[in-house]
């Protein structure tokens, strides 16, 4: 098995690459709302309330951050650096991949053009950048059982907030987490389904970390 330095010049070089596909993404998808929102005749400010509600978004954006600390200051430990943190973001962005897969597109969403090259980067080419990211970057045998259910508090932390500002509002994201219609008891079962795949990934996760640290390797610096 191979390990990459993130201070190599290989290593910084594939981190920044990642970083620059990631950003203009963002950029684009941003600019694709506010053209939209724009066209419904509202304002950019609920154009980036907009934006900012959808949890593909909020982790794309926390990979975003977790690339650039690693490319602009590799050897600080900040918490963005840590392990466990960086396999809670493999497990988030697995989840915002098989949501989007199994569950949106299709059904609900079935984009064309750039928006369609958009959300193939968002929900699928980042999931499977940050799990190569965790295999040829991140140590391996520190993860724990319990992590799974810390991980969890983040789409917990995102439904019961979207879910209280989207009552509020009248907006909901997410057309299958739409209290409006849907009713509290579909929405309380769909959130625990969700929970329940979520958790899934995380134990997957710490069962490969678990196999992956009694593997050789070799460090390329």
């Amino acid at each position: 098995m191979i390990r990459i330095s993130e201070t190599s010049r290989l290593g910084r070089m594939l981190l920044a690459s990642g970083a620059a596909v990631v950003a203009l993404t963002l950029a684009v998808q941003l600019y694709l709302v506010l053209d939209v929102v724009a066209g419904l005749g509202k304002s950019p400010v609920f154009a980036v309330m907009v934006f900012l509600s959808f949890f593909t978004i909020l982790t794309n954006i926390w990979f975003l951050a977790s690339l650039l600390s690693s490319v602009l200051r590799p050897d600080r430990q900040n918490w963005l650096a840590r392990p466990r943190v960086k396999a809670a973001l493999v497990v988030s962005l697995a989840h915002v991949g098989w949501i989007y897969a199994l569950v949106f597109r299709g059904h609900f969403w079935n984009p064309t053009g750039v928006q369609w090259v958009v959300d193939g980067v968002l929900h699928y080419a980042t999931p499977l950048m940050m799990l190569a990211y965790w295999v040829w970057f991140v140590p391996k045998g520190h993860l724990r059982w319990r992590d799974v259910l810390i991980w969890a508090l983040y789409p917990l932390t995102y439904f019961v907030l979207s879910q209280g500002i989207s009552g509020v509002t009248g907006y909901y994201p997410y057309p299958f987490l739409d209290a409006g219609k849907l009713g509290t008891a579909s929405i309380v079962a769909i959130g625990f389904g969700l929970g329940a795949g979520f958790c899934a990934l995380g134990v997957a996760l710490v069962a490969a970390d678990r196999r992956l640290r009694r593997t050789p390797y070799r460090l390329l610096r």
